[in-house]
């Protein structure tokens, strides 16, 4: 199986065996807008990401928050989590530089990429390998069908009593590779 961002697992903190469904579900968000909720296998995490970004209207604008720093094992708090964003990308710029980060954004879950289109569609791809799709849109709706992620309603990573986030040493030089090349500027604390 690929590495994942997160995987669910016993007390002891060892594999219990249970995948995520591959599925899309509408859920009224904690503000009272619908959103979708997309879960998926590992080795469709990307594929379908670049699908929903695809479907966004130009200009797009990325921003990456740091949820964790990997290499001094620091977990930001929510109010000083680290964040960088650039606006008027275009998307064959995004796509490429998410392709040439792909194990930061599909296997690590030290980070959440947020990625909004010109019409404030919002993508939000977090650290357990959910994405969050606002508002519920049908042109979204219908990049998943085109995508074959099937509507259900199965439990997803959220619903999880424990949960490990994977950090790879790798990543780290995709991380400032991203930043680098979306021109990703850092926001003020």
């Amino acid at each position: 199986m690929p590495l994942a961002k997160a995987s669910s697992v016993t007390t002891e903190g060892q594999p219990d065996g249970w995948a995520p469904p591959h599925q899309w579900f509408a859920q009224a968000s904690p503000g009272g807008v619908t959103r979708l909720v997309v879960s998926t296998h590992a080795d469709a995490l990307g594929p379908v990401f670049a699908a929903l970004v695809r479907a966004l209207e130009p200009p797009l604008a990325v921003r990456y928050v740091q949820l964790t720093h990997r290499q001094s094992e620091t977990q930001h708090e929510h109010t000083a989590r680290p964040s960088w964003v650039a606006i008027e990308l275009p998307p064959d710029r995004v796509l490429a530089a998410f392709a040439a980060a792909e194990t930061l954004l599909y296997r690590d879950g030290r980070h959440q990429t947020w990625v909004r289109g010109a019409l404030g569609d919002q993508l939000i791809l977090d650290e357990l390998g959910l994405i969050y799709v606002y508002p519920d849109d049908p042109a979204l709706r219908d990049a998943l069908t085109a995508a074959d992620v099937p509507q259900g309603q199965a439990q997803t990573m959220l619903e999880r009593d424990y949960v490990r986030v994977a950090l790879h040493a790798g990543a780290d030089e995709q991380e400032t590779g991203l930043i680098a090349g979306l021109g990703l500027q850092r926001l003020a604390e």
